[in-house]
């Protein structure tokens, strides 16, 4: 913990939020939950719904280039062989548990 506050001159401690980064396997099941249809295929906006859970800056640009990186039948979707991935992508960026 650290002492960064004083409130009538006296001490307060508060403590520190520690970031723990997710495992790939919460990233995967992560993912499969933004699958809103359930077709087993994750679209560019379920993935931008995705990454704007996990915190991305910009998710659709996120989207967009995870879909370039995991893609690799070209059709615009993720499918199950592909997650693998998506979640490799994914996990490059450190994202954590808030």
């Amino acid at each position: 913990m650290r002492n960064n506050n004083k409130a009538r001159g006296r001490n307060v401690v508060t403590p520190r939020r520690a970031s723990i980064p997710y495992t790939k396997e919460q990233l995967k099941g992560m993912f499969w939950r933004c699958d809103k249809n359930g077709d087993g295929r994750l679209s560019r906006q379920e993935l931008e719904d995705a990454f704007s859970y996990l915190g991305a800056y910009i998710p659709g640009w996120r989207a967009k280039r995870a879909l370039r990186y995991a893609d690799d039948n070209g059709d615009g979707f993720l499918a199950d062989k592909e997650i693998d991935e998506l979640v490799k992508y994914a996990a490059q960026f450190g994202y954590t548990l808030s």
